[in-house]
């Protein structure tokens, strides 16, 4: 909804690390990455820091 109200606007999925660094990185998701453009912050839920932005 978000797209739809603002086009101009770059979303991001936050994504824990460990998620990230498993799941992620399967032939599955590198897809769907690529055929959506998805933008991604990989982030650290323990010390709540970013840890990647991946454009």
């Amino acid at each position: 909804m978000l797209k739809v109200k603002d086009p101009a606007r770059q979303l991001y999925l936050a994504v824990p690390r460990e998620i990230y660094n498993t799941f992620f990185q399967s032939q599955l998701a590198q897809v769907a990455i690529e055929q959506h453009d998805l933008k991604i912050i990989v982030y650290n839920p323990t010390s709540e820091e970013i840890v990647q932005w991946i454009s």
